[in-house]
């Protein structure tokens, strides 16, 4: 009897226990593309992409996936010409999570975004890396959404869109330690970094710095259609003060709009994991010769070529960063 109880209990117990989702390992026999790991797989699942280049449009339909690269300095996924780099429609209901990835190279000169999350789902988006890329480089939908540990360097349009649909107003957004660098509004006049569409949005400790100011029409931050803005602890470098936001905002303290450039306190963490070891040695090296567009923070002297001199500082700086 007591047998029977115990092998009960531990039936029970096993029912009870959380079914954890499947590793999709991307490249790989039975997933050579990222579309067909996503294809197989099932709500709760991982889609590993390894480090590589990968140049490929994804859809994501009635299922909640979480894609994971190798890190935004070694997994790269590039938008093939007019598409998107991952997409899930309008009116689905299911999260995406994303984290470790560069995303660059979209092109599509319309509304829409290298990722495009439309679905009303709590997404999250964490350490990726959002280079080069037209009109949105990142478009999140739904309630309760957060981007964190995010860089966005050099785009072309206007930045994050952040959009709350019908029957989640009231539920926040959340944008945490992202930083902003050099991004230009070039479709219209209006924001270069985050643009808020109907949405409360939380901002902070984000780092914003030469986002179409003070030389461009735009600003970096647009606040639209009923949006609202709650910034803290963030700081806006080369700036023109609090014109750099559009519509109403609320100040929640420790933010700082100052004319100087901003200095990053570790510079040679290039993958801004804190230290300085061989993942930043390893941009320099595949950035050699090269302006270091496409690795941004390779170019750590600012001569628009990566060379000894960065290679130098990297080694020179290695180790912890100073806290």
């Amino acid at each position: 009897m007591r047998a029977r109880m115990i092998v009960g209990t531990a039936a029970a117990a096993l029912a009870a226990s959380p079914v954890f989702g499947v590793d999709r390992l991307v490249p790989s026999k039975q997933y050579p593309t990222i579309q067909s790991a996503v294809n197989a797989a099932v709500d709760g699942d991982n889609i590993v992409l390894a480090a590589s280049t990968y140049t490929e449009s994804c859809i994501v339909q009635g299922k909640s996936l979480a894609f994971r690269g190798a890190g935004a300095g070694a997994t790269t996924w590039i938008a093939p010409a007019n598409q998107r780099c991952l997409w899930i429609p309008f009116l689905d209901s299911k999260a995406i999570a994303l984290a470790d990835i560069h995303f660059t190279g979209f092109d599509m000169p319309y509304n829409a975004a290298a990722v495009d999350l439309e679905s009303t789902g709590a997404h999250r988006v964490s350490r990726c890396r959002f280079t080069g890329c037209g009109y949105f480089p990142l478009e999140i939908f739904g309630g309760g959404s957060i981007v964190e540990d995010c860089d966005f360097v050099s785009n072309t349009g206007r930045g994050i869109s952040m959009t709350i649909p019908q029957g989640q107003a009231g539920i926040e957004q959340r944008i945490i330690r992202c930083r902003f660098t050099d991004n230009r509004n070039v479709y219209d006049v209006g924001s270069s970094a985050i643009t808020i569409y109907n949405a409360a949005v939380r901002v902070e400790q984000c780092v914003f710095s030469r986002n179409n100011f003070p030389s461009g029409s735009g600003v970096a931050v647009e606040i639209n259609w009923g949006g609202s803005l709650l910034l803290l602890n963030s700081t806006f470098c080369e700036s023109p003060g609090a014109s750099a936001i559009a519509g109403g905002w609320t100040d929640g303290g420790g933010n700082t709009f100052t004319t100087s450039p901003c200095v990053p306190p570790c510079p040679a963490d290039i993958v801004r994991d804190s230290a300085v070891n061989g993942a930043d040695l390893a941009i320099i090296l595949v950035a050699w010769g090269t302006s270091g567009s496409q690795y941004p923070g390779a170019d750590l002297d600012g001569n628009r070529v990566v060379n000894g001199s960065d290679l130098a500082a990297v080694l020179a700086a290695w180790g912890p960063c100073p806290q």
